[in-house]
């Protein structure tokens, strides 16, 4: 038997198709991903938006980052909810439930830090 089929414990085929590689890339590192385009960003063009005025950039740089967070979070949740039918009987599917979850709380945990890195340019200007 080939191992692109999902078979159970017994041997049987189960019907699942494991998440390819490319969806658990995405889920897994999506969150890092976006917090650091976000960190290095920010710092990037600080010394311009306080040149020309543009302080808002800063804002659309946290809200686009945060947005690809969130994007890492779905995509997780959606390899989460696929694998649950056929946890109990698939090793695929379990590998693949593990890794959304870790996705899950990777994007998650990223999306606050990058949420709370903008934050302090709500309320103090990057430019005294």
């Amino acid at each position: 038997m080939s191992d692109d089929v999902a078979t159970s414990p017994s041997g049987t085929a189960t019907g699942y198709e494991p998440a390819g590689w490319l969806r658990l890339i995405v889920a897994l590192w999506s969150g890092p991903h976006w917090w650091a385009t976000h960190l290095g960003l920010t710092y990037l063009v600080v010394p311009e938006t306080c040149e020309y005025g543009l302080e808002w950039t800063l804002h659309l740089i946290t809200v686009g980052t945060a947005l690809g967070c969130a994007v890492g979070w779905w995509v997780s949740r959606g390899v989460v909810r696929r694998a649950a039918a056929h946890r109990d009987v698939d090793r695929y599917a379990r590998r693949d439930a593990y890794l959304g979850w870790i996705g899950v709380f990777m994007s998650v945990f990223f999306l606050a830090v990058t949420l709370m890195e903008g934050v302090p340019a709500l309320f103090l200007s990057p430019c005294w």
